[in-house]
């Protein structure tokens, strides 16, 4: 169940984002903010690979700073968002 609140989560507040990229620190403290307790370094790397092998959210490069990971929702992403 933690694991399906935690992707839930993420995709929420990536559609808050309304189509731009968060970086992931931005998006690790508000997902922190909202989970109790908050999520571990292992929960996190298995929620972002999870949803991103099966294309629910993208890596978006940023232009001035190659070291950064940023992260998007996909269509897809927006779908599983509707039907969780």
């Amino acid at each position: 169940m933690r694991t399906k609140l935690i992707r839930q989560t993420v995709l929420e507040a990536l559609t808050m984002a309304h189509g731009y990229a968060l970086p992931e620190e931005m998006l690790r403290r508000h997902v922190d903010g909202l989970m109790r307790p908050p999520i571990s370094a292992d929960e996190w790397e298995l929620t972002t690979g999870w949803l991103e092998t099966n294309k629910h959210i993208t890596r978006v490069a940023s232009d001035f700073d190659e070291s950064l990971v940023q992260w998007s929702i996909t269509e897809r992403g927006r779908t599983l968002l509707a039907t969780l």
